[in-house]
């Protein structure tokens, strides 16, 4: 009677084969229960980067408390809803970097969280679920305490004046949407270790009406 091959009597080797057509999430679902130590191991370099998205408030609250527990996660990728339930986890784990999908300017959020991430990450990107234009979240982002360096803004026109934002030195790359090119300026000055901006779209009409404004403000 032929013997059954079992997943852990396969090599090492073979582990990355089948583990680079998997999603990092699918990795950690699929494994992380295994009570072996070589397992854990094996997973380990394939899941520091994760993608928790597409996963319900539900399965963040249950089970990515004891993931950062049992292993070490560098990066996240998730939706803003989801940080409510793992600021308290941001200052206890090795994340260094977070992209944080469909932000929500009516969303009911609290600006603790955005000082949490910009004074404990090296990385991080939002993309709005929509186009518009938001003028805390320049002040919030733009802090002298901030330790971002790399910061990634999408679909999202940050309004500010010279005034408004603090000197940054740990920032050395910037992608950004402007209304006009006047926060260019204002970033050169107030950005002063900047090695790379990438300005991936300019918004001439609201570049008009908040000149405009700031003319009547004035």
């Amino acid at each position: 009677m032929a013997s059954k091959t079992l997943l852990l009597h396969l090599p090492n080797e073979l582990f990355p084969f089948i583990f680079q057509y998997l999603r990092s999430i699918d990795i950690l679902k699929a494994f992380s229960d295994f009570q072996s130590h070589r397992l854990e191991a094996l997973i380990q370099p394939f899941i520091t980067r994760l993608d928790i998205s597409q996963e319900s408030n539900q399965w963040i609250q249950i089970y990515l408390p004891d993931v950062f527990t049992k292993h070490e996660i560098i990066a996240l990728r998730l939706q803003m809803k989801h940080l409510p339930f793992i600021k308290e986890h941001l200052l206890s784990t090795n994340i260094q970097s977070i992209q944080v999908i469909n932000w929500d300017f009516d969303f009911d959020f609290s600006q603790e969280v955005v000082d949490h991430l910009s004074r404990n990450l090296k990385k991080l990107s939002f993309a709005f679920a929509e186009i518009g234009e938001n003028g805390d979240l320049a002040r919030q982002l733009f802090r002298s305490d901030s330790q971002l360096e790399h910061l990634t803004i999408k679909d999202c026109v940050l309004a500010f004046y010279d005034d408004q934002i603090e000197i940054c030195t740990r920032i050395t790359h910037l992608s950004i949407e402007l209304e006009g090119m006047h926060p260019v300026f204002i970033f050169i000055q107030h950005l002063p270790n900047l090695q790379k901006l990438k300005v991936n779209r300019i918004h001439p009409f609201l570049y008009f009406y908040s000149s405009l404004f700031y003319f009547v403000d004035r």
